[in-house]
């Protein structure tokens, strides 16, 4: 019994502390995703407008 009372806050700590980790490295990912993701939407937004625009000066020209 005083084996498993000494024994047993250490494994709680250590799993306290490996989930602290995982949730932390979790956010970490998903701040990074929604960036990146974030990155992407501008991008094409980008991409969209600039076709537009070349789409319409090239009908101006063409008519």
């Amino acid at each position: 019994m005083i084996v498993k009372w000494v024994l047993t806050p250490d494994i709680f700590i250590v799993v306290v502390n490996l989930s602290l980790l995982t949730l932390t490295a979790s956010s970490v990912m998903i701040t990074i995703i929604s960036q990146v993701t974030q990155r992407l939407q501008i991008g094409t937004g980008i991409q969209l407008i600039c076709n537009i625009i070349h789409h319409s000066i090239a009908g101006e020209t063409n008519n």
